[in-house]
């Protein structure tokens, strides 16, 4: 995957999650998914073409198994307690 097509899915998924939120949460969410944190858990994700498809596929299975795997690092638990921050 290129990065081009990693960000551009990023854009989508963000889009779709904040579209009922005030413009400063936007911005924080936007912020938080392109730090070098939000990258990096991306990375352990597979990436958002792999988020995608798992969610798609329904393979609910994998898609547990693999945000466990992610979120259960210190960085996982850093950007979703950041997320829990922003979403308050």
């Amino acid at each position: 995957m290129n990065g081009d097509n990693s960000r551009k899915g990023m854009e989508e998924l963000l889009e779709q999650t904040r579209s009922g939120l005030s413009e400063e949460k936007k911005q924080e969410l936007e912020t938080l998914a392109a730090s070098g944190e939000g990258q990096r858990v991306r990375e352990m994700l597979g990436g958002d073409t792999a988020l995608r498809q798992m969610m798609q596929s329904g393979d609910a299975a994998a898609l547990r198994k693999t945000l466990k795997n992610a979120l259960g690092t210190p960085e996982g638990a850093a950007l979703l307690q950041k997320l829990s921050d922003i979403m308050k």
